[in-house]
């Protein structure tokens, strides 16, 4: 019994060895990412645990899992330390001025305005399909309008039904021209006279 005993108490030892080491290179991480200098880990380990991590799987071991690992590792702590490079340097950027907010202010005005027009032209095809002899198209495009109302025709581009699309404005349309032919088939009403 005294042995099986002795196995539970290294068990738990060895747990509570793993704990502190996860915890230390927790601590070092962290501080390797903010930048401050800390002695490498094994330093900073106590004897007993140097042990642990001196019977772990060596750097020239045959262990590809244990190679892929450690490669990824390298590879994010040159990232990071790439990172942390960019983000101490100076981005220069400047904040646009007022006239730059105006003018955007004023052409997304326009574009709101066009697009709100290009809108309504597509509607208009999906209700009266064929109401100027074929689909309604765009007015940037007859009349050489400007930038904004190529872009806002663009933005809008896939809500306009193309040639041989059906939409309920001509299936409206169809539906018309059967119902008027079958009135001719009607009785005619009887209109009475007085007199």
């Amino acid at each position: 019994m005294n042995t099986a005993k002795g196995v539970k108490d290294t068990k738990m030892e060895m747990r509570r060895k793993a704990g502190e080491i996860a915890k230390l290179m927790k601590k070092q991480l962290t501080k390797e990412t903010l930048g401050k200098d800390i002695p490498a880990i094994t330093e900073s380990i106590t004897p007993d645990m140097a042990r642990v991590l001196h019977h772990g799987t060596p750097e020239n071991s045959d262990n590809k899992t244990f190679q892929r690992a450690q490669q990824c590792l390298t590879s994010l702590q040159d990232l990071v330390r790439s990172y942390e490079i960019l983000n101490q340097g100076s981005i220069n950027t400047q904040e646009p001025t007022r006239t730059h907010w105006d003018q955007d202010e004023a052409n997304l005005r326009a574009l709101n305005e066009s697009a709100m027009g290009v809108a309504f032209r597509i509607l208009n095809g999906i209700v009266m399909p064929h109401a100027n002899n074929g689909l309604v198209e765009d007015r940037a495009k007859t009349d050489g309008s400007s930038d904004i109302d190529t872009m806002a025709t663009e933005l809008l581009a896939e809500a306009k039904p193309q040639r041989g699309d059906v939409t309920w404005g001509m299936t409206a349309r169809d539906i018309f021209r059967v119902l008027s032919g079958t009135v001719g088939l009607l009785p005619e009403a009887q209109q009475k006279s007085h007199g």
